[in-house]
């Protein structure tokens, strides 16, 4: 391969998103090439689709992250090819909608994971004064999912908090 052609195949990596970040994120689901049951409500616990997240430092130094659902993102979903628009569930006045994220900046050290699990498909946001939940109802039909990691602050005087947008692989899943 000539150096043009390894700086193109460089660039190319770089913009599919395949190049190295500090932090890995990473999302699966107990459903693998099985189905899981509808669920009769938008989003519940005990819901039989369960999804786990991973956060892994990938450096030698000490990193933080914020493991709250405001952290991570349902970038698409679609059923059956279709976009599925999400509901909403609850809404939350709150002062400072970003003064709980402190107890859930977590610290890894160098090549240490972090493992999260969750019931059905649900994501906080924060607008303004506003704390948002947001559900999707898993009817029937093949999905595709992709999820993000977006992290922007505070920091709270943690190390090395990630600031920054990782977009995990997609999940596929099929409810019966």
């Amino acid at each position: 391969m000539t150096h043009a052609q390894t700086a193109l195949l460089a660039a190319a990596l770089f913009a599919s998103g395949c190049a190295t970040e500090a932090i890995a994120f990473s999302v699966s689901t107990n459903a693998g090439m099985n189905t899981v049951p509808a669920d009769p409500e938008v989003w519940s616990r005990g819901s039989a689709l369960q999804l786990n997240y991973e956060l892994t430092n990938t450096t030698s130094q000490k990193m933080s992250v914020c493991l709250c659902a405001a952290a991570v993102h349902v970038e698409s979903i679609t059923r059956d090819g279709q976009h599925v628009e999400p509901v909403l569930l609850d809404v939350n006045l709150v002062e400072d909608p970003r003064a709980f994220f402190k107890q859930q900046i977590r610290e890894l050290d160098g090549e240490q994971e972090l493992a999260l699990q969750t019931d059905g498909i649900a994501e906080g946001r924060v607008d303004h004064d506003q704390w948002q939940l947001l559900g999707y109802k898993l009817m029937r039909g093949r999905y595709r999912v992709v999820f993000s990691y977006h992290y922007t602050g505070p920091d709270y005087d943690k190390p090395n908090v990630f600031h920054g947008r990782i977009v995990a692989r997609p999940v596929y899943f099929t409810v019966e």
